[in-house]
């Protein structure tokens, strides 16, 4: 395994579960539990986000947008 790419990969793991803890956050009322309700569906997405667009190619496709 590529450890440049398990760094990037847990790079992208922390700020997309910064990012989705922060949604959490916001959308929920400002209780704990219910904003940690609302954050662990999010966590499975952030590894599959992460997983893509370090893995298969994401941040490629998406420099060549650029």
């Amino acid at each position: 395994m590529d450890t440049a790419a398990l760094g990037r990969f847990l790079l992208v793991l922390l700020v997309a579960n910064g990012i989705g803890f922060v949604i959490a956050a916001v959308v929920s009322p400002p209780d704990p539990f219910t904003q940690l309700s609302y954050y662990l569906p999010m966590f499975p997405i952030t590894v599959v986000v992460a997983y893509v667009l370090v893995y298969k190619g994401g941040f490629d496709r998406i420099n060549a947008a650029i």
